[in-house]
């Protein structure tokens, strides 16, 4: 388990991977890149500019909460990743962990990625449990995304913080969605990544209702929590017993593509019909065999459903 991402981390999407933290102040790859204002960031849909594409901010918060220290870096097969603070009057990831005896952060280190710098499908990761107050460097290295940031109000300090970049050849299936947070009757647009040239069954589980205990850990709501898997016809079907659950796809060979498949409504549509956070985990497991025979890492991703209709971000 890696410090640097707060411990418990279901909350993740692709493409980077937690490998650790160092405070530190040398043997830093030299840090060369331009600044940029997550908050301006933005596409241009032909006729005006949507500000801000990449960061997003919350309903009712104030437009210049989220953006500090960004930076945008673009990969060698033109990924674009995106970095920034978010310290929102109401933070995109709903409520940061907690940490015994410490007060809250009061905000995050935010990421996304883009495959062509234009559809950022892919879901809003916290990659630092502290907001970055100050300038923060970064930079893709050896296959890795680098960063260093003077961060963490209750406790500053310079972090230095690494995460592993998927190989292009990797197999992966990791299913996210277009937010975190979602307030009462929002479209919640699930969303499908996939990479690699594997096949395999393709299997989708959605497990919750979850609240938070004390001290930050998912704890499952008595007399409410189920577990439900994706069938098919695209439908979420209750079950107890793993042995019992089918694929949603059968010998499905892995290729490049994004997608959004599903759009079930917050606090109205099974299985995130209850405000409370909800666990989606996704896996391709080995053509025809017993679940277990995983040929992707078993993924999971965290949804907040909110108990108001104006709550999420806009």
């Amino acid at each position: 388990m890696c410090s640097v991402c707060g411990g418990r981390r279901a909350a993740g999407a692709s493409p980077i991977r937690c490998v650790g933290e160092r405070i530190t102040a040398t043997g830093v790859p030299e840090f060369r890149e331009v600044a940029w204002r997550a908050c301006i960031i933005a596409k241009f849909n032909g006729n005006s500019w949507n500000v801000p594409t990449v960061a997003g901010k919350t309903a009712g918060a104030s437009p210049h909460r989220a953006g500090m220290g960004p930076k945008l870096l673009i990969d060698e097969a033109g990924g674009f990743h995106g970095i920034w603070d978010n310290s929102p009057d109401k933070p995109i990831d709903g409520i940061n962990k907690l940490v015994r005896s410490e007060e809250d952060a009061g905000g995050t280190t935010m990421y996304r990625y883009s495959p062509d710098g234009v559809s950022w499908q892919a879901a809003r990761q916290i990659i630092l449990p502290f907001s970055v107050e100050g300038n923060c460097r970064a930079k893709l290295y050896n296959g890795k995304l680098l960063l260093m940031v003077l961060g963490d109000a209750r406790n500053v300090r310079v972090v230095f913080a690494e995460y592993t970049l998927p190989a292009p050849i990797d197999n992966l299936f990791e299913i996210s969605s277009d937010k975190m947070f979602y307030g009462e009757g929002e479209t919640i647009s699930l969303h499908a990544r996939l990479q690699g040239s594997a096949t395999g069954d393709l299997y989708v589980v959605v497990a919750g209702p979850y609240n938070l205990d004390a001290a930050g850990n998912l704890v499952p709501v008595a007399g409410a929590f189920q577990n439900y898997y994706l069938t098919p016809g695209l439908g979420w079907q209750t079950f107890s017993d793993f042995s019992a659950i089918i694929p949603a796809l059968n010998n499905f060979t892995l290729a490049p593509l994004n997608l959004d498949f599903s759009f079930p409504v917050a606090k109205r549509s099974v299985p995130f019909d209850k405000p409370a956070r909800y666990i989606v985990y996704s896996a391709v497991n080995a053509p025809g065999q017993t679940l277990g025979n995983f040929i992707t890492p078993v993924y999971s991703y965290e949804i907040h459903i909110c108990n108001q209709p104006a709550c999420g971000e806009s």
